[in-house]
């Protein structure tokens, strides 16, 4: 068989990238009929493999059985199980393993985002290994288990697989686990994700390992790069039906056929559709009602008759008609999800027979008639560029709040209930900004309320006569300085991974002091601030602060905050979606600055459609994106432009020892175009402040970027010279850094205060400028200096947006 035959490839060679030596015709000889041996040993291990029923995975060691059982829906109360977890659900999820194992099927999948504790979900490893557990009680039994690694944008290099995998294998109550996927590309690269999974697979802690979601070219790189390290590329877990071909179309399936890596299908039978439950007077219900409508399923009975048909030849149904197919591909393993035993059992049906060649083709042949199928995801897919994948699932679209309770901390809110602002605190109905909007759209192609100079002077022009600054050209004003709040409630990357109740006292410090010292601009992002370890969302301690002050006097604060681009969510009513959420949790009607967190890996058109639609709705008074490349930013610009809708700030790491927005065209774009370049990370995350020595580095995740032999060799000569400027002054190394940054115009930076000290240093930055002349000089020095940065956006625009600028 094809799938045989590429596995005895892989087993007997062709996983080495090693330069052979020159052999000898007597070694060669030897080498050869070693080589046969093995071939043979192969070929026998297969042979008996597939006589049990089983195949195994591309070239690893690890055998499964012909159909497995996906595990998304077991916990879930996001998309299935109509938002509720009970013990019925559970019992009835046990049964489905139980009957599972019954009939042969011991190969599961699952994944760390699958259920996850949110409005009583129960994580879906967890309860695989409790049912794992529970049987091996009564027998023994050998089960193959999947899971799969959520590649967040915050998760980086090869250390936060092992730790997210240690975690899994904790939850599932194993020491190793059979295949372990990456369950979609990393939006910043995926190098780091696949050295952390060869080095999981080198400690033992997983048999095989596997991508998925990756389409052809990613695959490709994945399997050459696992492929030096000698670890073989078992998988790539694809969307794969008989309505659903896109893996024939695209390249992924000759792909894995190619170089020996299997197939693994989820949505087999295309979330129920392809088992006949559905027609045009009975469509689907929730999320799936959206791809499936009347109009379609019609289109699909033609083809739903003759699986009907040929499965009535044979005694079966549907479903296992539509199972069966796949497994007559060669080299495909497809995943159904099983939520009761009933569903096992038919499942169970689609193995031990076989549909005809000519079945096969015929059945492809009628799929070809069905157009328009397509998942969500793909409607932004020709935008991305070419390393985009076209094999996100629908499913992740939903994966919805299962990852919602990873990245986000407080509760979420009911849709619709929305808390009254904090007295003071924009409590007027939002403003309407569509009669606004429309007088843009009339006027000039050019007259998205134009900076009122251009290049630094748009800057300056845009000064307010109260010591504040416009955003971009936006009516929104705020000072100068602005303050950071990613630190607040984090316990991922801040706070030595603790959050108490003196740290809370400290960030309310910090929030305090800033008021005082006349500095009211905060930016949040919902993101920050993670569910896990004890964290609190910043979103809602920033709410809690500003209540609590206003409490007590009348301040007006201009709150930033952020929309996560997270690989399933899509479209315009995302943005909305998240943006009420966000409101909620601070507790106003409305803000000052909504911005896209990061570029969303499919595409932005949607996405800043959504920021259109929050101005025009009044429930934002500017928006604004973050790490946006020159390209990215103008195309951006354009989209708003049309709806009148200006494009206020760009928020990106700048740093006077990192100056890639100067040197990438970011800042002279957001120059030319009246757009306020706000600066993250503008003392370098501590390092420009002196403190840190080569003796004395920062530990955590900034150790491994500002390491001794940098703050020696690299950084010291800059940062003698910032002390004698700040001598001179009487400011310290972090105030003039700042106000290095404020004097390059247009730009607003928002260093991090995590306490009152700090935040008391920070507006030590304003009320003075320094020199050009020293401008200069630091600059100069500065150049001397390769950029180091914390949080390496820029790889997007290589990786996911190839020729991107």
């Amino acid at each position: 068989m094809a799938a045989a035959a590429m596995a005895l490839q892989v087993v007997a060679g062709g996983g080495c990238c090693c330069r052979r030596p020159v052999l000898g015709p007597g070694r060669r000889r030897r080498l050869a009929a070693a080589r046969a041996v093995a071939s043979d040993a192969a070929a026998a291990k297969v042979s008996e493999e597939e006589g049990k029923g089983k195949v195994r995975l591309g070239g690893s060691d690890v055998a499964v059985s012909k159909l497995g059982i996906g595990a998304w829906s077991w916990g879930d109360t996001t998309y299935w199980n109509d938002s509720e977890w009970d013990d019925r659900r559970l019992q009835e999820a046990k049964a489905a393993f139980d009957t599972s194992i019954d009939n042969g099927m011991t190969f599961f999948d699952t994944a760390e985002v699958y259920g996850t504790a949110l409005m009583g979900a129960v994580n879906s490893e967890s309860l695989l290994g409790g049912f794992i557990k529970e049987r091996q009680e009564k027998e023994q039994i050998d089960v193959a288990v999947a899971t799969k690694f959520a590649a967040l944008p915050w998760r980086f290099g090869r250390g936060s697989v092992l730790s997210a995998l240690k975690k899994s294998l904790d939850r599932l109550g194993l020491s190793s686990v059979e295949l372990y996927q990456l369950h979609w590309p990393g939006l910043w690269g995926n190098e780091g994700y696949l050295d952390g999974l060869a080095d999981a697979y080198e400690q033992g802690l997983v048999k095989a390992v596997g991508v998925s979601n990756y389409n052809e070219k990613r695959l490709r790189d994945a399997y050459a790069r696992l492929k030096k390290r000698g670890v073989p590329l078992a998988a790539n877990q694809v969307n794969y039906s008989l309505i659903y071909r896109t893996p024939e179309l695209n390249g992924v399936k000759a792909a894995c056929d190619e170089l020996g890596i299997t197939l693994i299908a989820y949505s087999p039978i295309a979330q129920g559709v392809l088992s006949g439950k559905y027609t045009p007077e009975k469509p689907p219900t929730g999320p799936r009602a959206n791809t499936y409508t009347p109009e379609f399923l019609t289109k699909l009975q033609p083809l739903m008759n003759r699986i009907k048909e040929i499965g009535e030849s044979y005694g079966k149904n549907p479903t296992q008609v539509s199972l069966n197919w796949l497994t007559c591909q060669g080299n495909v393993v497809p995943i159904p999800g099983a939520k009761n035993a009933g569903q096992a059992q038919e499942f169970a049906g689609a193995l031990g027979w076989s549909l005809t060649g000519d079945e096969v083709e015929e059945l492809r042949s009628l799929a070809r008639e069905i157009k328009g199928i397509k998942m969500p995801i793909e409607d932004d897919i020709p935008r991305a560029a070419s390393g985009a994948s076209t094999c996100l699932p629908a499913k992740h679209t939903v994966i919805l709040a299962t990852l919602a309770a990873v990245y986000l901390s407080s509760p979420r809110l009911v849709r619709g209930q929305t808390k009254l602002a904090p007295p003071g605190h924009s409590q007027s109905k939002p403003s309407n900004h569509r009669a606004e909007a429309e007088q843009h759209r009339r006027a000039a192609a050019a007259a998205v309320r134009p900076p009122r100079a251009s290049g630094a002077s748009a800057a300056a022009a845009a000064v307010e006569e109260d010591g504040k600054v416009r955003l971009g050209g936006s009516d929104v004003a705020v000072t100068k300085l602005g303050i950071g709040a990613w630190s607040w409630g984090d316990t991922t990357y801040w706070n030595e991974f603790q959050w108490d109740d003196r740290k809370l006292k400290a960030a309310k410090g910090a929030f305090d002091a800033s008021v005082d010292c006349g500095i009211t601009f905060f930016d949040t992002a919902e993101v920050y601030g993670a569910g896990i370890s004890g964290a609190i969302n910043s979103e809602s301690l920033l709410g809690r602060f500003i209540k609590e002050r206003q409490q007590k006097e009348q301040v007006e604060v201009a709150i930033a905050t952020k929309f996560a681009a997270l690989p399933w969510r899509l479209g315009r009513g995302s943005v909305i979606s998240a943006l009420k959420d966000s409101l909620s949790r601070l507790g106003v009607s409305s803000v000052e600055l909504y911005q896209l967190h990061w570029p969303g890996i499919w595409g932005n058109e949607g996405y800043l459609d959504g920021l259109g639609d929050a101005y025009e709705q009044g429930l934002v008074k500017a928006v604004g994106v973050s790490n946006y490349s020159e390209k990215r930013l103008r195309d951006a610009y354009e989209r708003l432009k049309k709806r009148g809708v200006p494009l206020a700030s760009n928020q990106v790491n700048y740093s006077l020892i990192y100056r890639n927005p100067e040197e990438n065209g970011v800042k002279a774009a957001c120059d030319e175009l009246g757009i306020t370049l706000i600066a993250y990370s503008p003392i370098a995350q501590g390092v420009l402040t002196g403190k840190y020595t080569p003796n004395n580095p920062p530990t955590g995740p900034r150790g491994r970027i500002y390491t001794p032999e940098f703050l020696t060799k690299v950084l010291q000569p800059l940062i003698n010279r910032i002390k004698e400027i700040g001598g001179s002054y009487e400011k310290t190394p972090t105030q003039v850094v700042l106000n290095w940054l404020i004097c390059q115009s247009n730009v607003v930076p928002i260093p991090g205060a995590k306490n009152a000290e700090q935040a008391r240093e920070f507006a030590g930055a304003l009320g003075w400028s320094l020199t050009d002349q020293e401008v200069e000089e630091l600059r100069s020095m500065a150049r001397e200096i390769k950029p180091v940065i914390g949080f390496p956006v820029e790889k997007l625009f290589d990786y996911v947006y190839p020729g991107a600028k």
